[in-house]
């Protein structure tokens, strides 16, 4: 974890904050899958690849690492995309306990930040290999893409009670197994990879109903995930996979009628990595959308400044402390 500051209105890389005398920096224990920030920056969850699979730090912009939180009361099982509720209550997550697709749940633990982990809430089955879960903006719906048609779910939710009642399927189903998964920022459209002649599937999202019109997509780049900027005016999709030649990403304006791919010129590319296998893995924007970071599979991961205006800008340097490491999740902790 490297501190990031600002001085003078321009945008750099600072010094490594401390590790606090009672909390180990999580690198040093073993190779985390994924870290997420509480929406009040005041706790880290840390995703580890065996039990007790996450793990939760006090933390401070100022002071780094501090203490760790207990293990939650209820064991978790092995869990992958960690999203906090905007107000702090609940951690969402998926749980798999097979890589067969037959036994993974969509769970949800309470959390408190003097305390950490609460009561694990009521899980719910879902059929099929997870691609991945996303949250609207509202906190209050929770989309799944998995192989199993209609290859997209959605569930009502609340950061006090739990899963709700499931919303109608998706009607046609999508084409193919989807697997990368996003809500635009507004809320009114989930976004979905495929493996099918549609790419990316654009789909309407309406409050209190569910799935709504479909809009027709990008069928020229083959994704596997999609991120949008802080504001929803620019989608990038990635390539999962290793990538023999061509590229890695694709940036495009986003529109809420016309979708990504429909409405102008894509924006031109920065060098990215040298070498001809690339393998993206995630995309962060920073809070004030002036700043992207992209992690890759190897041991290089690219920051770059950032305008929706004018897309992608001048390259920071890498900080020591992280040259020659693998980087597999990147997180900006939040403006307070």
């Amino acid at each position: 974890v490297c501190g990031w500051g600002r001085s003078g209105g321009a945008v750099g890389m600072c010094e490594r904050p401390a590790c606090s005398p009672s909390g180990t920096p999580p690198e040093e224990l073993y190779t985390p899958l994924g870290v997420r920030f509480s929406p009040n920056n005041r706790a880290v969850l840390v995703v580890l690849p065996f039990a007790p699979w996450v793990v939760a730090y006090r933390w401070s912009n100022i002071e780094g690492f501090g203490e760790a939180y207990p293990a939650p009361p209820t064991a978790l099982g092995p869990v992958t995309n960690p999203c906090w509720t905007d107000d702090g209550k609940s951690i969402v997550y998926m749980e798999t306990y097979a890589f067969d697709g037959l036994l993974q749940t969509l769970a949800c633990v309470r959390w408190d930040d003097e305390l950490g982990f609460g009561i694990r809430l009521a899980k719910i089955s879902v059929v099929g290999d997870v691609g991945r879960d996303a949250m609207n903006p509202a906190n209050d719906v929770i989309v799944v893409s998995t192989n199993n048609s209609p290859y997209l779910s959605a569930v009502a939710f609340d950061s006090v009670t739990g899963f709700g009642s499931e919303y109608p399927p998706l009607t046609p189903a999508a084409p193919n197994p989807t697997n990368g998964l996003s809500f635009t920022p507004q809320g009114d459209v989930v976004l979905s990879t495929n493996g099918g002649g549609e790419k990316v599937l654009q789909t309407q999202w309406i409050d209190g109903t569910g799935f709504g019109a479909k809009i027709p997509a990008l069928t020229a780049f083959e994704s596997s995930e999609v991120f949008f900027d802080r504001y929803a005016s620019v989608a990038i999709l990635s390539r999962g996979t290793p990538v023999a030649s061509g590229r890695p990403i694709q940036a495009m304006k986003w529109h809420p009628d016309l979708g990504i791919g429909n409405n102008g010129p894509t924006y031109s590319l920065p060098g990215l990595v040298p070498g001809a296998s690339v393998n993206v893995r995630h995309i962060e924007f920073s809070p004030a959308n002036d700043v992207v970071a992209i992690a890759y599979g190897g041991v290089i991961r690219n920051i770059f400044q950032w305008s929706a205006d004018t897309g992608f800008g001048a390259a920071y340097p890498e900080p020591d402390e992280l040259i020659g490491k693998t980087c597999s999740c990147i997180a900006f902790s939040h403006f307070v």
